[in-house]
C-alpha cells in the first residue's frame, strides 16, 4: 500500500513553476523526492524491488515510464567485482591479513573492508582466502543459497588441497545489492615440506537460487 501510494505522485499533473523565483514547482519536487525514496528503498530491501516491478505490469503513463526507469537502475549494480555474470560477482581475495573477519563483524552492512591481498607468501605463514560476492538470487523467502568448489594447484601440477560443496551462505537476507563474505573461507599454512613456486587457487562458487556459477582464480608464490 505505501508503495503503491508512492508510485501515484508519478502521475500527479506538473503543475507551474513557483512563482516566486522561477523555480520548480512543489508537484515536480515532490515527484523527486519519491523516486528517490523508491530507489533508495528498493536497492536495501528486496520486498521494495519486487513490488515496483509487479506495479510496473499495472501502470501507464508518467508512472510507468518512471518505474521502468527505477527497475532498470536497480538490474544495473553500482558496483561489482571482476568475476560476474550479470547482478552476480565475487572476488576471491588471498590475505595474510589476521584483522580482515574482526572488521568485517565491526563495520556498516555489506561493506568491504581494506584487505591487503598479497601474491607471495613464506614458509609456516598462514594465508586466508576470504571470498566475497554479491548480486545472488534471492528465492520467494528472501533467501539465499550459495555454495563453492575450492581446489589449490602446486607448482608441478599436483592437487594441494580439494574441497567441494563449501557453505558460502545459507539464509534470508533484506537484499542482494550488498556485498557478502562467505561464511565459511579456506586457508593455507605452507610447511616447509612444501614444494617453492606459484601456487593456483581455483574456486567455482555457485548461486543455487539463480542458477549461475562463477569461477575465480588468484595465486600465491611460496618463497624462501
Amino acid at each position: 500500500w505505501y508503495v503503491a501510494r508512492i508510485i501515484d505522485v508519478f502521475d500527479l499533473p506538473d503543475g507551474d513553476s513557483d512563482s516566486d523565483g522561477g523555480g520548480e514547482s512543489e508537484t515536480r519536487l515532490l515527484k523527486k523526492a519519491a523516486n528517490w525514496s523508491l530507489t533508495s528503498n528498493a536497492r536495501q530491501h528486496e520486498l521494495v524491488r519486487r513490488l515496483c516491478v509487479q506495479e510496473l505490469s499495472r501502470r501507464s503513463g508518467d508512472s510507468k515510464k518512471t518505474l521502468q526507469k527505477i527497475v532498470a537502475s536497480l538490474d544495473t549494480p553500482t558496483h561489482s567485482f571482476p568475476s560476474s555474470d550479470g547482478r552476480f560477482s565475487a572476488l576471491l581475495a588471498p590475505t595474510r591479513d589476521t584483522i580482515l573477519y574482526k572488521q568485517w563483524e565491526e563495520q556498516s552492512l555489506g561493506k568491504v573492508p581494506n584487505i591487503k591481498v598479497i601474491d607471495q607468501a613464506k614458509m609456516r605463514e598462514r594465508v586466508d582466502i576470504p571470498l566475497f560476492f554479491m548480486g545472488e538470487g534471492l528465492d520467494e523467502n528472501l533467501r539465499a543459497n550459495l555454495t563453492y568448489d575450492l581446489k589449490v594447484i602446486a607448482p608441478d601440477g599436483s592437487t594441494y588441497f580439494s574441497g567441494k560443496d563449501i557453505a558460502a551462505f545459507s539464509g534470508r537476507l533484506p537484499t542482494s545489492t550488498y556485498v557478502q563474505m562467505s561464511t565459511r573461507n579456506g586457508s593455507i599454512v605452507f610447511e616447509p615440506k612444501d614444494k617453492l613456486g606459484i601456487y593456483k587457487i581455483l574456486v567455482a562458487l555457485t548461486d543455487h537460487i539463480s542458477h549461475k556459477t562463477l569461477r575465480l582464480t588468484a595465486t600465491v608464490e611460496l618463497v624462501r
